[in-house]
């Protein structure tokens, strides 16, 4: 699943900011397999609701990053050019690890209200402020802010240390540095500043969406760059594990190549991946997300002890690079990104060889039935409204998955295909600022089809369970089970639409 943080809508020309409070519950990604691939976040209200009347908007603003007490401590200065606001705003985990603030001209303290996550700036007498962030103070582990790889490798969220005004220009320049010693590579996933190896410019995205800094030396986090697909996956491992640099190279070039069969090409020219290593696990990948704070990341946690041949073909790393060349959709809509992206996990491996079509039907087939049995009354509509309620994960996941299987088949039924239809939200909508709803996304498609029959079928499966249509279709294609076994019919009406499904394109 695709973890984000809800976008800034656009006011005039000016941008509103929404800081959420990072409160962290996985989920199954649609039981593709028996392992996490989500967390889901819950939103705060408005920053603007505390936003007091009058204050600035900037157009700039700069990050510098001390790392201070042998990792325990950051140090930022954060300065402002032109306008500056008279509030700052962070995350509640930002509130819980800031130390103090203070004027630097002055040398005097600025107030901190920690409850509603904000340092008054009415007291500022230059453009620049400085505040210390207790690392030590976070909480630790895989799904928390802060991450330690060993030898001085870290992974740190974003959300931990930035402080940002909610009221800014549109398209504000943002700029982070890190001064850090010179054997030390930083690793994030916004564009470098030209001429400076450790300075970076996120775009606005940054304030409002997850992102992750990986920072050690370079013996530790092992970059690597994975040219794939006219794109490059950049990527560093936060700890020891057993896969080695051409084992990374085999595994995510695969998973890279096998999403640019739908897409053409990466989602974004430059992606950064982050690997997480765990102890010994049954599954080479364990869990995943897609980030998009100020640029494009995946982060993977991964057994430390799988072997190379482990990792190439499994699905969590195409599950969430999927995820990025989709425009984000808000979290009531679950059933559209996370139900396309299960359904196309399946068919881009068997496209690019890394497992049969049957074996991609059977996995489609099983997952149906999983959300099937999750059914607990209603519609997939409701579900989708309710999921992190009722951790109705299975069912929203299939039932969009089942969504996207009919969808695809009706419109190779008329010469398209959804393949096309998601490669124009990709071109048209996916690096937008906003978050999305499904309707809108929908109408997109409908204008792209030239009529509304997209949006139509959508509706009439969404006010029902979602699996009703399964086996009117399921015959057409030639699909029926036998002895507890999927059995294909090579003779049935659309069986060449279930072949064109997972043929290259």
């Amino acid at each position: 699943m695709d973890r984000r943080r809800t976008p800034p809508p656009m006011v005039g020309s000016w941008t509103v900011r929404r800081p959420t409070p990072q409160r962290l519950r996985p989920s199954p990604s649609g039981d593709l397999g028996r392992r996490f691939a989500a967390l889901a976040l819950v939103a705060a209200p408005l920053a603007c609701a505390h936003t007091p009347r009058g204050s600035a908007a900037p157009e700039a603003w700069s990050y510098t990053i001390r790392d201070e007490d042998e990792g325990t401590r950051w140090s930022v200065e954060l300065c402002f050019e032109g306008p500056r606001p008279s509030t700052l705003f962070g995350r509640e985990s930002a509130a819980e690890a800031i130390l103090e603030a203070r004027d630097p001209a002055r040398g005097e303290a600025l107030p901190i209200d920690r409850e509603a996550g904000r340092i008054d700036l009415t007291g500022l007498t230059g453009p620049c402020l400085g505040y210390d962030v207790d690392l030590a103070a976070a909480s630790f582990g895989w799904n928390r802010e802060v991450v330690r790889g060993g030898g001085g490798a870290r992974l740190v969220a974003t959300s931990l240390w930035m402080w940002a005004p909610a009221l800014y220009a549109r398209d504000p320049v943002i700029t982070v540095r890190f001064a850090t010693a010179p054997e030390v590579v930083v690793s994030t996933p916004w564009a470098r500043s030209a001429g400076a190896p450790a300075a970076f410019t996120p775009d606005a995205t940054v304030n409002s969406w997850g992102s992750y800094v990986a920072l050690g030396p370079e013996e530790r986090l092992r970059p690597l760059e994975v040219e794939v697909a006219g794109g490059a996956l950049e990527v560093v491992t936060v700890g020891d594990a057993r896969i080695s640099d051409e084992g990374i190279r085999r595994w995510l070039g695969a998973a890279g190549s096998a999403v640019a069969e739908l897409y053409g090409s990466l989602p974004a020219e430059r992606i950064q991946v982050v690997l997480v290593p765990l102890g010994t696990r049954d599954d080479a990948v364990l869990f995943g997300a897609a980030e998009r704070g100020g640029g494009p990341s995946v982060y993977l946690l991964i057994s430390a002890e799988a072997p190379d041949d482990a990792f190439v073909g499994e699905w969590v790393s195409i599950h969430e690079l999927l995820h990025l060349g989709m425009p984000p959709i808000q979290r009531a809509d679950a059933w559209l990104p996370e139900g396309f992206v299960t359904y196309y996990t399946e068919v881009v491996r068997a496209r690019s060889g890394l497992r049969s079509s049957d074996a991609a039907l059977r996995a489609l087939d099983d997952g149906f039935g999983r959300g099937r049995a999750d059914v607990r009354g209603g519609t997939l509509g409701e579900a989708s409204r309710k999921m992190g309620r009722m951790h109705a994960y299975s069912w929203v996941y299939w039932g969009g998955a089942a969504i996207a299987l009919l969808v695809d088949v009706a419109l190779r039924s008329d010469g398209r295909s959804l393949d096309d239809g998601l490669r124009h939200l990709h071109r048209c909508c996916a690096r937008t600022m906003r978050r999305w709803s499904a309707d809108e996304a929908l109408a997109e498609l409908d204008t792209w089809a030239g009529s509304d029959q997209i949006s139509s079928l959508v509706a009439r499966v969404l006010a029902t369970p979602g699996f009703d249509e399964l086996a009117t279709i399921y015959g057409k294609l030639g699909l029926s089970m036998v002895n507890a076994t999927l059995a294909l019919d090579d003779d049935a009406p659309l069986a060449p639409v279930r072949r064109a499904i997972f043929a290259r394109p």
